[in-house]
C-alpha cells in the first residue's frame, strides 16, 4: 500500500513538472487607420493553445475596428480569432470554437475547446479609427506546451 501511495505521489509530481506554463505575446499598432485600409502588427510565431486576448485602446471616447487572426506557414491556412466592428473600451476576451460534427455543423451545446497555434504568426489589424493616432494594442496569452 505504501509503494502504490508512493507512485501516486511521484506520477502526480510529474504531471505538475510537465504541465505547460502560460506565455504572453504582445501586437501593437499606433497610429490606427481612419479608413478601411488596415493598419496592421504580428507577434512572433507562437506554439500552444490560446486563452486570452486582452485588448487596450489610447481612450475610451474613441473606437476602431479590430481583428486578430492566425496565420499557419505549413498549411497556408488564416483563421480569425476575434472580429469587432467597433469597440472604445479595454476589455479581454477568451476566443473558442464550438466542437463539430463530421458534417461540419454545431451539433454540441455548451461544449468548446480552445484554439491550438503551430508556429503560428498572430496579427492585429485595425480600421475605421474616430480619431487619429490611436494607439491600439493586443495582449495574446496562451498555453505552451
Amino acid at each position: 500500500m505504501k509503494r502504490f501511495l508512493l507512485m501516486v505521489v511521484a506520477m502526480s509530481c510529474v504531471t505538475m513538472l510537465t504541465a505547460g506554463k502560460l506565455d504572453k505575446v504582445i501586437a501593437k499598432i499606433t497610429g490606427a487607420s481612419l479608413t478601411s485600409t488596415k493598419s496592421q502588427a504580428t507577434t512572433t510565431k507562437v506554439t500552444g493553445w490560446l486563452e486570452r486576448i486582452d485588448c487596450k485602446f489610447a481612450n475610451a471616447t474613441s473606437s476602431v475596428a479590430l481583428v486578430v487572426l492566425a496565420s499557419n506557414e505549413f498549411t497556408g491556412i488564416t483563421r480569425t480569432l476575434l472580429s469587432i466592428a467597433a469597440i472604445s473600451n479595454a476589455t479581454s476576451y477568451t476566443p473558442r470554437f464550438n466542437a463539430q460534427t463530421t458534417a461540419g455543423a454545431t451539433g454540441f451545446t455548451n461544449d468548446s475547446q480552445r484554439f491550438m497555434m503551430l508556429d503560428e504568426t498572430l496579427y492585429l489589424t485595425a480600421t475605421n479609427s474616430t480619431y487619429s493616432n490611436q494607439n491600439v494594442q493586443a495582449v495574446i496569452f496562451y498555453e505552451r506546451p
